[in-house]
């Protein structure tokens, strides 16, 4: 398994749909909580982690992706 450039972390770091809980705990959020669409993080660059929300109802794959 190959790294990313430095700042970017592991494809590893990247997860989706992660909860953020406003209520509950991490492992059991409970109502009321947003979720993010992708989470990335480069902690061992020092970079906080980035929530990234996504709502496609305006605009294409690509626009999105780009």
């Amino acid at each position: 398994m190959f790294d990313a450039p430095a700042g970017l972390g592991a494809i590893a770091s990247c997860a989706t749909e992660v909860a953020l809980p406003a209520t509950g705990t991490w492992s059991n959020p409970g109502k009321g909580g947003a979720q993010a669409d992708i989470v990335i993080t480069a902690s061992e660059e020092g970079v906080p982690p980035l929530f990234v929300e996504i709502d496609n109802c305006f605009e294409s794959a690509q626009v999105l992706a780009a």
